[in-house]
């Protein structure tokens, strides 16, 4: 047992080291190798899980979309049983296979995973260390651009504010990338046509970039493109070609 131990935890170190250097094609090579082995020793432990996550990797580099997609399904299935329904490393599992069909246009396939995911997190979240709960930031904006693909900006507008809420909570309110967020609700008014509230977060994300950067930075270049797009639809050509201009010098 412990010589097959070792031989999986060697293949599948030796493919996650391929995989980091984008060497694909070894990857799939080492890491199935790595399963075959694991699955030997323990057919429905987690370290099974664990190769089966590192083949997703790969398979997503490939564009293998029917490999993903086994390979998730096979690791969620392991985690939730072993593990329990409301574990972190499930809601893991379950965002895993929610991008796999996300980036494949399968959205409604991908939204209630992806929303099962978040709940896990959010429930679990009173004893996040800074690491989990950037995570959790990560996956609230997640979610939310998965709304706004669907076309629901409200829904994506309450969590871009509850993602500010947890960098404002975690950083402060001069964290640099807040601006980020203030530009992303600012999207979600803009789809709605709600011209007025969307300026009002657009100039604070401009504002908020250019205390945190400088007012020449290159990264301000979007803030003021998002603003030039909508003044045009605002019908103030003289502000929107300002904007332009201002992005343009600073890309």
């Amino acid at each position: 047992m412990d010589k097959t131990r070792k031989q999986w935890q060697k293949y599948n170190q030796e493919g996650e080291e391929a995989l980091a250097d984008w060497d694909y094609k070894k990857a799939e090579k080492l890491l199935t190798t790595a399963l075959k082995l694991v699955e030997k020793a323990d057919p429905i432990g987690l370290d099974v899980a664990r190769v089966l996550e590192n083949l997703n990797d790969v398979y997503r580099a490939l564009d293998n979309w029917v490999a993903a997609e086994s390979v998730c399904k096979q690791s969620l299935c392991i985690r939730e049983k072993v593990l329990g329904p409301e574990h972190l490393d499930v809601g893991e599992s379950l965002v895993h296979l929610a991008l796999v069909y996300w980036e494949n246009d399968n959205l409604d396939a991908a939204t209630p995973l992806y929303e099962r995911s978040l709940a896990i997190m959010e429930n679990l979240s009173a004893d996040f260390d800074t690491q989990k709960l950037r995570e959790l930031c990560i996956r609230t904006s997640g979610l939310a651009r998965l709304y706004e693909r669907q076309g629901l900006h409200e829904k994506a507008e309450e969590l871009y504010r509850r993602e500010m809420e947890l960098c404002e909570k975690q950083y402060g309110v001069d964290y640099k990338y807040m601006s980020i967020s203030f530009a992303h609700i600012g999207d979600t008014f803009f789809a709605r046509s709600m011209f007025k509230e969307a300026e009002s977060y657009y100039q604070r994300a401009l504002q908020h970039a250019e205390n945190a950067y400088g007012p020449d930075h290159k990264y301000i270049a979007n803030d003021h493109e998002n603003l030039a797009k909508l003044y045009l639809q605002m019908g103030q050509i003289d502000l929107a070609i300002k904007h332009t201009e201002q992005a343009q010098k600073l890309k």
